[in-house]
């Protein structure tokens, strides 16, 4: 092991199997460790596990020689593999506990005669939350009636949207391509809801997305729902000193224990945040009946700061060809490298004279940032105390939420994903931080693993969304809105899964309100069936496009898929109407097809046409009392559908108004005959000879 010509990894692996040893004592494995500290500009080339225990001990060891070249870097490396979540991996290669690591990284330090380490002082504790606990059975009857917008995001004009299905509130399905405003929508649902946008109180305006639309003469944005109670909740934005300030109604208590909404952003700032910090991305939503998110803005604004100032710091290392490093007095030896020769500011100044303007530019960005930082942390202790009381509550109440979700998280899991392997997951609120919320993976083996570690991206996705979801159910019982909005986010799980995914969220959420957005037209017959087989009424919003001046393009066009041909009868064009008319009677035989179910001669890929399923679906039901003549009828008149729909002709402008009426009208009539506007379903076969929905409205026999 002393041998330096041997290559790293081998080296690393003989470190490796003496700290391992059984018989290696306590000063042969430290002795072991302080050897192979020799070489740490090599440390990338040695695997996490066994970085993350040499890098820890080495900065015990150097933290009073800062001066040291290789100390930043070290430090960067540290820090970078700590957030990578090792820590557990790297105590089980080792097969040291905690304090076993301590003893060793002391041990180091008496090797070299280094004092012993003193670990910092926590700058400002938070208080202890004395609030009672969350109520457990209260349940909240509230959902939402109707969303208004105006100049927010892509809402340059007024938009109003009615979520109410047959007058009662329910579920929603928003369809439209990507980028005509579907996350404008819900956005403006969750702000007014919860104050929040992407689960963050608006703040800097120049971080995120831009809430105030482009084209609103204003500059100024409102949104606002109703909800059943009759009460509205309302918010307006304004910009001004480069902050987002946000004025209306305070957060209900309904709408204060859990996000409402969901999106893939969520998922991907859940699966990559590290397990140390995972935990605030949810505080912020457990306010004691609203707050102002004061603390979250500052704390927003200073790793906004930071986040720039390690960019600037990164972007001048790599042109100098210097270690990345934070100080003035770092920064000013970059700068000289790459502006004043490699001379010192005062010697530049000796010889002559005006510093170049380039020099001077970065270097006060630098200082800005710099001063941007000092200042959030000021105003961090200006926060008011009852601030601070609040954001220890909402700690508190993360653990009182996420201490009910292990159980029903591992069903759903496994009855999602078959996965038989699965023993149970447990999630951990807590430990060394206060924010700190970690997953593992109990196998039926025994072997203990964290998520990313035995399952597929898509596995990690389906993990997050099941999640979310139980954290929402938890919070329900406790009274908050049975509410959730999931923008686009089921469509990111694999595509074997998510069908059954979809259906335990619509078996598991029966009685919620569902807001769910899509932008692919096939999913949206999925997740529109199934709906309609949970029974579950809803509402179908369209956005059809969206343009900078006026924004999106949209219709709400309820349950009812005649609703169009509806429109049209007797108001439009003889084309139009046959159009609409061969559409609709298209999409009845197809589902009747099936659902009835009737014999279809097997065609090449699966397509189908018209007069193919409708000759099949007429011989099953010809015998029908009910049925039987309304198909007849229409065979007489079906041809109008390709002569006037579907295909130019000279015969077809001869055609009366009255004729493509009639075929309208004729064609309504059949789906009103198998079609239920109270259930939103189709009939289906119920007994020999007896078909009905399912609530036995339509029915009919054989």
């Amino acid at each position: 092991m002393h041998d330096r010509t041997l290559p790293v990894r081998t080296r690393s692996a003989l470190v490796l199997k003496i700290v391992r040893s059984a018989e290696a004592n306590a000063r042969r494995k430290t002795l072991a460790l302080a050897h192979f500290l020799d070489h740490l500009r090599m440390m990338k080339k040695v695997r996490p596990a066994a970085q993350l225990a040499l890098v820890e001990a080495a900065l015990r060891i150097a933290d009073g020689h800062r001066t040291e070249p290789w100390h930043g870097e070290l430090s960067s490396l540290y820090l970078k593999l700590r957030e990578s979540e090792t820590t557990a991996a790297w105590r089980q290669a080792f097969s040291l506990d905690q304090d076993e690591v301590l003893q060793h990284c002391e041990a180091i330090r008496n090797l070299r005669h280094y004092p012993p380490f003193v670990p910092p002082i926590p700058r400002r504790a938070l208080p202890a939350a004395t609030t009672p606990a969350l109520p457990v059975g209260v349940k909240s009857k509230i959902k939402i009636t109707r969303v208004d917008l105006n100049g927010f995001r892509a809402a340059s004009a007024p938009i109003g949207l009615d979520l109410t299905t047959r007058g009662k509130p329910g579920s929603v399905v928003i369809f439209g391509d990507n980028g005509v405003g579907k996350s404008t929508l819900v956005t403006a649902i969750e702000l007014a809801c919860q104050g929040t946008v992407g689960r963050q109180a608006p703040g800097w305006a120049g971080d995120g997305p831009q809430l105030i639309n482009l084209a609103t003469p204003g500059r100024r944005a409102e949104v606002s729902v109703t909800l059943t109670d009759n009460t509205t909740l309302s918010k307006t934005i304004e910009r001004g000193d480069g902050m987002w300030r946000t004025s209306g109604s305070v957060t209900p208590f309904a709408f204060s224990l859990a996000p409402i909404l969901l999106q893939r952003a969520d998922l991907v700032r859940f699966l990559g945040t590290p397990g140390a910090r995972r935990g605030q991305l949810f505080v912020g939503q457990f306010a004691a009946g609203g707050t102002d998110g004061s603390v979250q803005e500052i704390q927003q604004r200073e790793r906004t700061a930071k986040a720039a100032r390690k960019q600037f710091v990164d972007d001048l290392a790599g042109r100098a060809g210097h270690p990345a490093r934070v100080g003035t007095e770092f920064v000013l030896a970059m700068l000289g490298t790459l502006y004043l020769g490699g001379q010192s500011e005062g010697q530049w100044k000796a010889h002559r004279g005006r510093l170049p303007r380039e020099y001077v530019a970065d270097k006060n960005r630098y200082l800005q940032l710099d001063r941007e930082i000092n200042a959030a942390k000021d105003l961090t202790k200006q926060v008011p105390k009852e601030e601070l009381e609040n954001h220890a509550l909402q700690v508190k109440r993360l653990g009182e939420l996420l201490g009910d979700v292990n159980a029903p998280l591992t069903a759903a899991l496994v009855a999602v994903t078959r996965y038989e392997f699965v023993e149970r997951l447990a999630v951990t609120v807590g430990g060394s931080v206060a924010l700190g919320l970690r997953m593992v993976v109990h196998l039926k083996d025994g072997t203990t693993v964290a998520p990313e570690q035995i399952f597929s991206e898509g596995a990690q996705d389906l993990l997050a969304i099941l999640f979310f979801i139980e954290v929402a159910k938890a919070a329900a019982v406790r009274g908050q809105a049975k509410v959730l909005i999931l923008d686009d986010v089921i469509q990111s799980v694999d595509a074997t899964i998510r069908r059954r995914l979809l259906q335990h969220i619509l078996t598991d959420l029966k009685d919620w309100q569902l807001i769910i957005t899509c932008h692919d037209r096939l999913w949206l017959g999925h997740v529109q069936e199934a709906l309609r087989n949970e029974n579950i009424p809803y509402c179908d919003v369209e956005i059809r496009s969206w343009d900078f001046t006026d924004g999106p393009v949209i219709s709400s066009t309820g349950t009812d898929p005649s609703a169009d041909l509806r429109t049209l009868v007797r108001k439009a064009t003889p084309r139009t109407v046959a159009g609409a008319a061969g559409l609709l009677l298209e999409t009845l035989c197809n589902t009747l097809s099936w659902t009835l179910p009737a014999s279809v001669p097997r065609a090449r890929d699966d397509r189908y046409t018209l007069q193919t399923l409708w000759d099949s679906v007429k011989s099953k039901v010809k015998n029908s009392p009910e049925l039987g003549p309304q198909f007849n009828e229409i065979s007489k008149i079906i041809s109008l559908r390709n002569q006037l729909g579907a295909h130019y002709n000279e015969v077809a402008d001869s055609i009366a108004d009255a004729e493509a009426d009639r075929f309208g009208d004729l064609v309504l009539k059949l789906w009103a005959s198998v079609y239920c506007g109270t259930c939103c379903g189709y009939v289906a076969k119920q007994a020999p000879k007896i078909y009905s929905c399912r609530c036995g409205v339509v029915q009919f026999t054989t």
